[in-house]
């Protein structure tokens, strides 16, 4: 297995269930739409209790031309179990019938993550040098259903034919961008629930290939590097068992402006199919107080609103690379809550982001829990 420069796993999953950092479940100065208050009166304060965020709908995808065209860069596939035998998908049918199985939710991006994620219009340039990753998802046991492709463009990048139900092999190449998919696993337990002996192999090169129990996917957020190279591999997971809380990913960009005294992100809140659930913007900096805190705002697809997202970040500053004159990568890690215009908890969210030199980076996190219009 290569090695990466930083291990946020364990960080994140320990973040991610302990009682919220104090102060994000305060109730403090309450926000109210009644008010008469537009979107135009928001304003950037760090040491309001919504971050200066009101409680009133916006436009959809908050006038973001770049935002609302990234929901075309993911292709839905209906057949999950295509170029299976027909003894195949039947096996993989019935294991979802089962009682005794569990499913987790998978997303993996390969290639450069600090590209423009959320515009069309700035794909990479063809010219640049291609990065071939062939690569293969394999479980020790369960079944692999395929449910979207996340920027392939054919011909160079396809699912290659299907030998089993338990792998899903592809061929892919990014030149200066990069490349994914979602899928959904279908994996044996006990009659408690528990995961099976499993574990969950991702191997593509230049990367090398690395194994995972699934008892790690329950709530899983990592972003590995490709040694001496701007190339990187970002592993999303969560339960997806329809019993429990509702959980999905968000993503997208975040980083500085210039001449700018906070951070900015912003990004896609997607439900555990993959399905879009709507958008979320929010800044970030240091208050008053010295705490590293960010706000946010969740609307649905229409851009009505959908809550408050408020935490915690942390900044790791110890890589430095040579990618021709950006100097320094820079990885964090997030960790907040879920909440409405008075304060009660929807849920939660944490995850991780990475930028190297002055360039946006890339944010990529999963949230649990649920909303009650």
């Amino acid at each position: 297995m290569r090695e990466h420069l930083h291990t946020l796993g364990l960080v994140l999953a320990i973040a991610f269930w302990v009682v919220l950092l104090p102060g994000c479940s305060e109730e403090g100065q309450i926000t109210d739409s009644d008010s008469g208050a537009t979107a135009a009166d928001q304003t950037v304060d760090l040491n309001d209790p919504y971050g200066g965020f009101l409680d009133v709908d916006e436009d959809p995808a908050f006038g973001n031309d770049d935002l609302a065209g990234s929901t075309t860069l993911e292709e839905e596939v209906e057949n999950g179990y295509a170029g299976l035998s027909e003894e195949e998908r039947l096996a993989a049918q019935n294991m979802e019938k089962n009682h005794e199985r569990g499913w987790y939710s998978l997303t993996v991006l390969w290639g450069n993550l600090e590209d423009q994620e959320l515009s069309e219009s700035n794909v990479p340039p063809t010219e640049a040098d291609p990065v071939i990753w062939d690569g293969t998802l394999s479980l020790r046991e369960g079944a692999i259903r395929l449910r979207s492709l996340i920027r392939f463009e054919r011909p160079e990048d396809r699912i290659l034919p299907r030998v089993g139900r338990d792998s899903l092999s592809w061929t892919s190449v990014t030149h200066g961008g990069y490349d994914g998919l979602r899928v959904l696993l279908i994996v044996p337990t006990d009659t408690t629930g528990i995961p099976i002996d499993d574990s969950l192999t991702f191997a593509a090169e230049p990367f090398g290939s690395i194994t995972l129990p699934i008892a790690d996917l329950e709530e899983f957020d990592e972003i590995y590097d490709v040694p001496g190279s701007a190339e990187q591999i970002s592993i999303r997971a969560c339960r997806a068992d329809p019993n429990i809380d509702s959980r999905g990913f968000c993503g997208g960009r975040w980083g500085w402006a210039d001449n700018d005294s906070t951070g900015h992100f912003v990004g896609r809140w997607v439900e555990i199919d993959g399905r879009m659930a709507g958008y979320m913007r929010g800044h970030y900096g240091e208050n008053d107080e010295g705490q590293q805190v960010f706000f946010g705002k969740y609307v649905d697809r229409w851009g009505r609103f959908r809550g408050f997202l408020r935490g915690r970040y942390e900044i790791i500053r110890d890589a430095e690379i040579d990618l021709g004159g950006s100097g320094v990568s820079e990885i964090g890690s997030f960790n907040g809550e879920w909440v409405g215009k008075h304060g009660h908890a929807f849920g939660r969210l944490s995850g991780h982001w990475s930028r190297q030199g002055d360039r946006p980076g890339l944010f990529s996190g999963v949230w649990v829990g649920h909303y009650v219009p």
